[in-house]
């Protein structure tokens, strides 16, 4: 099968889905439950759909036609890797999803999307959008893609490691404290944590869940006595790790049922940052959801004579691997340059780093 032949089949097997399941539309965004940019294989729905592996995309489905978007930095990309008979190509700023829609969505149609997938201001957005044109907005789950997606990469599940209070300057449990005293100036029980750089600053871990970023892919709830249920797969945690016991450790698949069990509870949710799934799921258990900003966020951000020395020497390292690089390159045009172009530079440059 050629490959505009498999993103057709795709495409059409989605269709059928939708058929089904009696809805006229998919909006999909290039994202994750944690709402991650940078996507681990088995999250990589758009690209499997699509084609298009950009770090910034929409895509939305109809029955009779589709369309991508993307900024201006993947143009080209767009053109090279989606295929115009499939999927309209369309710049996200001077074309977004929102005027495609209000174009060509069907008068009482019915939208669907991901919950999981979406924040409450853009569902709010769609919603408005859809009514206006006599329909209705769908959340379902799972995801129609996921079922007919049936090579799906499997979750990752790489190794975490602690990150040392010499590196951190400050301990989890100094962290926690701190998160926890804002928890309750909100009057809230507890803080519901879906990103995974919030949680690996909370509790000094790091992952390599995703290429080039550090994260461990996990839900965590901090109480505000300090205590921490941190949700993750137990094939991700060695032997050698030791939290202190204010964190407790549970499987991953646990933490939505963990949700419906906090009835009553007062927890902070930043809905910003975690999809509106998270937030519909605790309200349908009786919780009583406290939207204000993620507190991790402004700690993190606020860097320790630690941390600060730790950047500085990074770029210490940063620069001298530019140095280096620079004299091989000066050298090899001073040669000639036979044989040097961008391709050779970058590969000369990836072996450094990896050495």
């Amino acid at each position: 099968m050629t490959g505009a032949s498999v993103f057709a089949e795709r495409l059409a097997r989605l269709r059928d889905r939708l058929r089904a399941w009696g809805l006229d539309g998919l909006v999909l965004p290039r994202t994750d439950e944690h709402g991650s940019e940078y996507l681990p294989p088995s999250a990589e729905r758009v690209a499997w759909l699509t084609g298009f592996t950009g770090s910034a995309a929409h895509v939305v489905v109809l029955l009779d036609k589709a369309a991508v978007f993307s900024d201006g930095r993947y143009t080209v990309q767009l053109a090279q890797q989606v295929d115009e008979a499939l999927f309209e190509r369309r710049h996200s700023l001077h074309h977004p999803p929102s005027r495609w829609l209000e174009e060509n969505f069907p008068e009482g149609g019915k939208l669907a999307y991901d919950p999981f997938l979406l924040r409450k201001a853009e569902v709010e957005r769609l919603g408005k959008l859809v009514a206006g044109k006599g329909g209705s907005l769908v959340p379902v789950s799972p995801n129609p893609l996921d079922l007919v997606w049936d090579d799906r990469p499997a979750a990752p599940v790489a190794p975490v490691a602690k990150l040392d209070e010499r590196f951190a300057g400050e301990s989890s449990a100094e962290k926690r404290a701190r998160i926890a005293a804002e928890i309750e100036k909100k009057g809230a029980d507890q803080l519901l944590l879906t990103g995974a750089d919030s949680i690996a600053w909370l509790l000094n871990v790091r992952g390599a869940d995703i290429p080039f970023n550090p994260l461990c892919l996990s839900f965590a709830l901090l109480a505000r006595d300090g205590t921490c249920r941190w949700f993750v797969s137990p094939s991700k945690i060695p032997p050698e790790l030791h939290l202190d016991d204010a964190v407790r450790l549970e499987p991953v698949e646990s933490f939505l049922p963990a949700l419906d069990q906090l009835g009553g509870a007062k927890v902070l949710v930043d809905p910003a940052e975690a999809h509106v799934g998270f937030l519909e799921r605790l309200e349908r258990a009786g919780a009583r959801p406290v939207e204000a900003d993620n507190p991790v966020l402004l700690a993190k951000a606020k860097k320790n004579p630690v941390e600060i020395q730790g950047a500085v020497s990074a770029q210490r390292r940063d620069g001298a691997a530019v140095v280096r690089f620079l004299a091989w390159l000066d050298r090899r045009l001073a040669e000639g340059g036979d044989g040097l172009d961008e391709i050779a530079a970058a590969e000369r440059r990836r072996r450094r780093l990896d050495d």
